[in-house]
């Protein structure tokens, strides 16, 4: 080896420890071989369709009504018969199994990470919430919500969606 390749191997060390591998993780993500086939899931994911409930917490904030405002609510929903199906590309996409008069529910599944918006008529107001979880098996989900409404309020908070069996 001469002393150029020791140079070389040297500068790219060298900016390994001064950067870090933080631009490694995007490279390890993309598959330059699958020519857009679906993901290889290694994880086990959630088994989308069926009945499921969604249960959590958060808080609201600006709400046009100030009596809205909290820094604590509950919400649970009934339960909510899923159905899902794979895409010509191999993505899961999932959603009400029957309509909900005032209810929409669509969502996807990518591998573990499951992410979904539901809006609600809600005595004549919208009320829309985006969810970003992952799956902890078949037939549990936990992550975060944000959403909108009723009466402009904001919302934030955690939840868990679990199946029955």
């Amino acid at each position: 080896m001469n002393h150029t390749h020791i140079a070389a191997v040297c500068v790219a060390i060298a900016g390994l420890i001064i950067l870090g591998c933080s631009g490694l993780d995007d490279l390890a993500d993309k598959d330059p071989f699958n020519n857009g086939a679906a993901p290889v899931c290694t994880e086990e994911v959630p088994e989308m369709t069926g009945i499921w409930v969604l249960a959590g917490s958060g808080s609201r904030i600006n709400c046009a009504d100030k009596a809205l405002n909290t820094t604590h609510f509950d919400l649970s929903s009934a339960a909510l018969k899923l159905t899902a199906s794979e895409d010509s590309f191999g993505n899961i996409q999932f959603g009400l199994a029957q309509s909900i008069d005032g209810f929409v529910l669509e969502g996807a599944l990518d591998c573990d990470a499951v992410s979904f918006t539901t809006t609600e008529i809600f005595r004549g107001d919208t009320l829309s919430y985006q969810w970003q979880g992952e799956g902890m098996g078949q037939t549990l989900i936990t992550g975060t919500f944000t959403g909108t409404g009723p009466d402009g309020c904001e919302s934030e908070g955690e939840f868990r969606m679990a199946k029955n069996p």
